[in-house]
């Protein structure tokens, strides 16, 4: 219901120059997940695509959507292309987040027979 209501009253700009902003500032957050995760785990037995995969598995988005809901009814001058980044930050990880799923098994290695069995 969250992203329903966002998305009607929160209109993205189709436009090439917001599209390629969006993409290289998403871009860059995925940098800085991937260093955060980085600096986190060095001290623990990860590999690195098991590092890849929790950069690229990124949270829905929910709380955003909720904030991005709230800010857009207080009327903030400058705050309509802040608000329809976050929405389309929202939509990025979301698809990021299902192709990293659907992904995982190159990521992960199971080794638990049980865990494999559930899967199939």
């Amino acid at each position: 219901l969250i992203f329903i209501l966002v998305g009607m009253i929160i209109t993205i700009p189709f436009e090439q120059t917001f599209i390629l902003k969006s993409l290289a500032l998403f871009g860059f957050y995925v940098l800085i997940r991937f260093g955060a995760v980085q600096l986190t785990l060095r001290k623990l037995d990860y590999t690195i695509k098991e590092k890849l995969f929790l950069t690229l598995n990124m949270p829905k988005g929910i709380a955003v959507a909720v904030v991005a809901l709230m800010l857009k009814t207080r009327n903030i001058a400058g705050m309509n292309e802040i608000l329809d980044l976050l929405l389309v930050f929202v939509m990025y990880s979301i698809r990021l987040s299902i192709i990293t799923y659907k992904l995982a098994k190159y990521f992960i290695i199971l080794e638990d027979k049980e865990i494999k069995n559930e899967e199939s």
